[in-house]
């Protein structure tokens, strides 16, 4: 494919309006909502409102994640392929939201009468529904729509930094009500944990999801095809051209290693933060409190970011987030589990956290448009599918050491808040623990290959000029 096909995209529309902006970042509130559910509360909803094995549970969901990202390279390229009036991107958000919702409603309503081999056969087919279709879809189509929207690497920064932003503020209201909900809908402070109070948060959660991804699809606009013939827009990137081209960046292939190392020893703490604050902190509702203390410095920080990108790129500002989360994670592995302390290194941990993860998508759009320029070949799909399918494959394999370990370690829920040291001791692990090792890999990483001098934020650099 001839790059010079590209060249006549229009320049005047670079800079995009706040509208636009808004309205993207909007669009990142439904990824947030189904990403929370399934990594905080899903797992303590089948041990403690189904009753089922957490062991069988990371199995299935081991297995799931290997089928979910072989799908995500496929719809990948499937968005990468599509053309319609609504683009290659918005098209998905659109036909996907709706049925994600009620796939999402259908996960967290398991039927009681159902025997106990048909209740894991009845979570596998959901969770295979959610993760390894629909919210798949929904996740690269958003993401992908980052790169479509604009060519300018401020523009992509500023996008990911609005949708960050949008997604904290709603993650934030998310967690510090989310067990308060329970307990007003279970009328049972002392078990929120049940059936009536999962139906009616979900329910809510169902309407954000929906009214969130069509503010997405309505609110902006792919421009990246706007001066290319029909001949072009119709043409065929076979997946394995773009496999190919990607495989041979090392700059994408550093993500993708960084993101499968990283979900494996992040998706511990994830999962266990309702299991420490339950178990460990004896305090279910100490979990607001920690997101509180996490996520509103992450969201005041990102009211800097704009001025942050521009003085170290996204590639910069990203190794500088990775930076700040390195020293917050030492500081609550020294401080546990005196939660006085550790929430002052939650909050260190928040102002990293909102610095790395909006650039992190500015550094793929970056790396995405690094690919096109040098091989000729845009990927946004592939690209992204890569980075989603990488999570979902550390995520499996740490799912399978989870819950093994955690049922090797003697966790039952019947016995309420008195567990076995073995299973504190686990939960401690994971949650404290692994997110230091991850970390630590993923800073020293970062500054080594993406440092100042590297070939692509030179070439970033120079179209910044």
């Amino acid at each position: 494919m001839d790059i010079r096909i590209y060249e006549n995209v229009k320049e005047d529309v670079m800079v995009l309006g706040w509208p636009e902006r808004i309205c993207y970042g909007i669009g990142d509130i439904p990824i947030g909502i189904i990403m929370s559910m399934m990594a905080s509360y899903l797992m303590i909803y089948m041990t403690n409102v189904a009753f089922l094995d957490m062991a069988i549970l990371s199995t299935l969901i081991a297995v799931s994640k290997g089928l979910d990202g072989v799908s995500d390279i496929l719809i990948g390229n499937i968005i990468d392929n599509t053309n319609s009036k609504y683009g290659k991107a918005r098209v998905w958000i659109l036909r996907i939201c709706v049925p994600l919702a009620i796939s999402l409603f259908l996960m967290f309503s398991m039927p009681p009468a159902l025997p106990a081999a048909a209740k894991y056969v009845y979570f596998f087919v959901l969770y295979n529904l959610i993760n390894t279709c629909l919210f798949t879809f929904m996740n690269i189509a958003h993401f992908s729509l980052l790169s479509l929207m604009t060519k300018s690497g401020m523009e992509h920064g500023m996008l990911s930094n609005i949708s960050s932003l949008f997604t904290s503020i709603f993650r934030l209201i998310f967690n510090v009500s989310f067990v308060p909900l329970l307990i007003f809908f279970s009328k049972n402070p002392e078990n929120p944990y049940t059936q009536r109070g999962f139906t009616s948060v979900i329910l809510i959660m169902c309407a954000f999801i929906i009214i969130g991804s069509l503010v997405s699809v309505f609110g902006t606009k792919e421009r990246r095809e706007d001066s290319l013939s029909l001949e072009h827009k119709r043409q065929r990137i076979p997946i394995f051209k773009s496999l190919g081209v990607l495989i041979s960046n090392k700059y994408w292939l550093t993500m993708i290693i960084q993101s499968i190392i990283m979900a494996i020893l992040f998706s511990g703490a994830f999962t266990f933060n309702i299991y420490y604050c339950t178990y460990i902190l004896r305090d279910p509702a100490s979990l607001g409190l920690i997101s509180v203390c996490n996520t509103l410095p992450g969201i005041a920080i990102k009211f800097l970011m704009p001025s942050i990108i521009r003085k170290f790129d996204n590639f910069g500002t990203f190794i500088l987030g990775q930076f700040i989360g390195f020293i917050a994670a030492i500081g609550i592995f020294l401080s546990a589990p005196n939660l006085n302390i550790m929430i002052i290194f939650f909050m260190i941990s928040g102002v990293g956290m909102g610095i790395s993860m909006p650039s992190l998508w500015g550094v793929l759009a970056d790396v995405i448009r690094f690919t096109e320029k040098k091989n000729g070949v845009f990927s946004a799909g592939i690209a992204n599918a890569g980075i989603s399918a990488a999570n979902k494959i550390g995520a499996g394999a740490a799912s399978v050491v989870l819950g093994f370990a955690m049922s090797a370690a003697g966790f039952n829920a019947a016995n309420g808040m008195t567990q076995p040291d073995t299973v504190l001791r686990v939960i401690t692990f994971f949650f404290i623990v692994a997110p230091l090792i991850g970390q630590s890999i993923a800073f020293i990483t970062s500054s080594i290959i993406f440092n100042k001098n590297c070939e692509i934020r030179q070439l970033i650099a120079k179209d910044r000029k």
